[in-house]
């Protein structure tokens, strides 16, 4: 494993576990690479196998973010936007908007929204570059957007926990090695909640069968789907690229969560520099009494008797090596690991 590390640019969560696993000397579960993950100790990536459609993400002051006039209609006590007159409104163009509008303002008709976008800290927030990119390859995970709860979701059911219920309607994030973040996106026509989308055909087909649905029904149900289809793609040949998706509800199913190697030898750099100075534990030197006694009987046949004699047989075979050690040293060691002996039949 470790011969072939600098050869792979990542490695999955399994050869993760295995190689964490032999670098600190104890079991390693793919839920404890993920906690490492969320809780920032080791850098999670994506490897998009089929690849993904996403759209760049510019980071701005959210004094900067763009609003939109839209007219409010009250649903069960609380106030939506239901037409959006105008996007991307500027805070210094609000003086200059059209006089209908401002009037709007003024009597309460109408209502200026802030656009929403993904907070960075206190003072900025993330906003969505239009056009459509499709992403492949290895993406790392910044966890600051939706990509948290898909991860939270698996090392729960790893763990046993209880099931994730939050969302983030903004989407989850990937970003590039020079740092460029990417918003994942979902294609309209694969929404099974869309009227008239290619997914919702799928679903509806599915329904036929498992209801058992009589032909003439599952007939009329079809051609209503079709009309839905035809409105759906006259709509649809207005919008832009960019107007044909929206935030996906989390990561793609196809894609694989894996860890670059950079990322597992910075954390391997992490540990040893943490090891350093720290007592070693009774484990540990249990260990090293059980291989110093393992070497003593492999080398220079001791069965357990008279260490120091041992000590000094092999402080003078180490001499004409060029390795320099006290007998009485070793011969302390040796006396200490008498119990790692193997035990000899009756």
């Amino acid at each position: 494993m470790s011969k072939l590390l600098k050869f792979k640019e990542w490695l999955t969560l399994e050869e993760t576990v295995r190689h964490l696993s032999i670098i600190i000397d104890e079991e390693v579960t793919e839920a404890d690479v993920l906690r490492l993950a969320l809780d920032r100790h080791l850098q999670l990536s994506v490897n998009f196998v089929n690849g993904a459609k996403a759209n760049l993400m510019r980071v701005i002051p959210m004094k900067e973010m763009p609003m939109f006039v839209a007219r409010m209609s009250e649903v069960g006590g609380i106030e939506f936007p239901l037409d959006i007159l105008r996007n991307n409104v500027k805070p210094d163009e609000v003086p200059s908007l059209p006089d209908e509008i401002r009037r709007g303002l003024e009597d309460g008709t109408l209502c200026l929204i802030q656009e929403q976008g993904t907070a960075i800290g206190e003072d900025k927030t993330l906003r969505a570059e239009r056009g459509v990119k499709t992403l492949h390859g290895v993406w790392d995970l910044p966890l600051i957007g939706a990509e948290c709860l898909d991860i939270e979701h698996h090392y729960q059911q790893l763990t046993g926990g209880p099931e994730i219920t939050l969302a983030d309607v903004e989407g989850p994030l990937v970003q590039s090695p020079e740092g460029e973040l990417y918003r994942l996106l979902e294609s309209w026509d694969e929404n099974e909640f869309q009227s008239g989308s290619s997914a919702s055909l799928e679903k509806l087909k599915q329904c036929i069968v498992e209801n058992n649905i009589e032909a003439s029904k599952a007939g009329e149900l079809l051609r209503k789907h079709k009309a839905d289809r035809h409105k759906f793609l006259e709509k649809q040949r207005r919008w832009t690229d960019s107007d044909r998706y929206y935030p996906a509800g989390g990561l793609p199913d196809d894609c694989v969560f894996v860890v670059r190697t950079s990322s597992v030898q910075e954390f391997q750099a992490r540990m040893t520099d943490s090891t350093k100075d720290r007592p070693v534990s009774t484990r540990e030197r249990n260990k090293y009494l059980e291989i110093i006694a393992a070497l003593a009987c492999a080398g220079w046949g001791w069965d357990g008797k008279e260490p120091y004699r041992i000590a000094k047989e092999i402080q003078n075979d180490a001499a004409l090596k060029g390795f320099t050690i006290s007998d009485r040293t070793l011969g302390e060691k040796l006396k200490e690991a008498v119990e790692h002996l193997p035990a000899k039949p009756n």
